[in-house]
């Protein structure tokens, strides 16, 4: 892997290549009700609830739209005022919905309870996505030759297939409309893919035994953690140890520890680029015993030597 210093100015972008065609960023994924307390109540005393919408391939079709990309997104929805709320946020941001798949009125849409802590409770999240209508986006449901005719950048997250491990399927449907996904890809299009391991998913044979091959045969970007590398491949990062990094028994990371933890990312899975994420909390707060705010240390990228014109 080589490292590339990469520098942005969004406002020199020429954007007029996209115009009259189709979206040239399309993701799919789940987009989930979160319900958080009105007046900071724990979940169980609540009566009253902010209703918002969760999910970070739907979030990330709206601010790239918001920047002028277009941008569509692809989720199967129950055909109810929670889909159609999903359905107008999106479309209030540009985003293009033309390749939603809706359900039956009486389907689930997944949910994300949070209840905001306060000091020394810590917040609490409980997730209830089992047997979703997006855990059932399957082969057939979407015109992906269509969706994906002007697609520069095709993207999606690790956590769609885990879905069906956790509803316990029989077949993995998210699985299978990737899988079709990619082949109708056209020329020049990348995949891109955020790793975002969820232990309340499914447990670490079956995210390798699943995500191993997927990245392996599709994945151009990669974006993930120090920790879901340690935790399902073994790697560590630099002077760390994959147990230590398991364990939390680490210190402020180097670039010279990031470079060899991307170059070990990028090896194994032949990608073009591997960007990684770090977030540890702030030194005072820990020593105050606050619960501590994650705070996005940087963001390390680097490529594949037998990508170098990327």
């Amino acid at each position: 892997m080589s490292e590339r210093t990469v520098k942005f100015d969004i406002t020199k972008d020429d954007l007029s290549t996209f115009k009259g065609k189709g979206p040239v960023f399309l993701t799919f994924g789940e987009t989930l009700i979160r319900d958080t307390p009105a007046d900071m109540q724990r979940l169980e005393m609540a009566r009253q609830v902010y209703i918002s919408l969760a999910g970070s391939e739907f979030t990330l079709s709206m601010v790239l739209s918001r920047l002028g990309i277009p941008s569509a997104y692809v989720t199967r929805l129950p055909d109810n005022p929670y889909g159609w709320q999903v359905r107008d946020t999106a479309r209030s941001q540009g985003v293009n919905t033309d390749y939603f798949v809706w359900a039956n009125k009486t389907e689930l849409i997944g949910r994300f309870l949070y209840e905001l802590g306060r000091t020394p409770r810590k917040s609490v999240a409980y997730y209830q996505r089992r047997h979703s209508a997006a855990s059932m986006l399957g082969a057939g449901m979407v015109d992906w030759e269509n969706a994906l005719r002007d697609c520069r950048l095709f993207h999606t997250s690790g956590i769609s297939f885990g879905l069906a491990y956790h509803s316990q399927y029989d077949h993995n449907y998210l699985l299978d409309a990737f899988e079709e996904a990619m082949s109708k890809l056209p020329k020049g299009c990348l995949t891109g893919l955020d790793f975002n391991y969820r232990a309340t998913l499914w447990n670490v044979e079956q995210c390798r035994k699943t995500m191993t091959p997927l990245i392996s045969d599709h994945i151009d970007i990669l974006i993930t953690t120090i920790e879901d590398m340690a935790v399902i491949y073994g790697i560590g990062c630099g002077k760390y140890s994959a147990d230590q990094i398991d364990k939390g028994d680490i210190g402020e990371l180097s670039d010279d520890d990031l470079r060899s933890f991307a170059t070990q990312v990028g090896e194994k899975f032949k990608t073009k680029i591997v960007a990684v994420t770090i977030r540890y909390p702030t030194l005072s707060n820990s020593i105050a015993g606050k619960q501590p705010p994650w705070i996005l240390k940087g963001i390390f990228t680097a490529r594949h030597p037998s990508n170098q014109s990327f």
